[in-house]
């Protein structure tokens, strides 16, 4: 495949190193990798803790930061060639609403325009709520192994 994408997956894996390693051996060398999911170190987990909307355990098995979900794809055989956080990741309204204890979601569209300053403050402290890797497989598998360098 020239391309797999990954988004609002890599966090319900059971194994995420095996999930990204099963993407590489389908990809062409030169091939690119998408991963997106929410961010662990976003702002609105900082403020909401274990109300956070996307903490939803038991269906979202690992959590990853930045710096987690770049050295996991490296692990996997891939050089990250860009991390981006995304602005727009509904995280405040849906989160303030898990918080409340309401049982209908905040989760809609004219909540989180609201709620898109909160979104903003993420974005440019880099704590946004989503975060997405794009990843190159090399075209010389040996060159991206994390794992094998010295």
């Amino acid at each position: 495949f020239d391309a797999v994408t990954l988004w609002w997956v890599l966090e319900h894996a059971h194994d995420p190193l095996a999930a990204l390693e099963n993407a590489r051996r389908v990809l062409r060398p030169g091939g690119m990798l998408v991963v997106s999911l929410q961010n662990f170190d976003s702002l609105g987990r900082r403020l909401f803790g274990a109300a956070w909307h996307h903490m939803d355990l038991p269906g979202h098995l690992y959590h990853f930061t930045p710096q987690t979900l770049t050295r996991l794809v490296e692990r996997a055989g891939f050089r990250v060639d860009r991390l981006r956080q995304d602005l727009l990741a509904k995280d405040l309204a849906p989160s303030l609403g898990h918080w409340l204890g309401l049982r209908v979601s905040l989760d809609q569209a004219p909540l989180n325009l609201v709620a898109l300053p909160f979104d903003l403050l993420g974005w440019v402290t880099r704590r946004a709520g989503l975060i997405t890797a794009y990843a190159t497989r090399p075209l010389q598998e040996e060159e991206s192994r994390a794992d094998e360098r010295p």
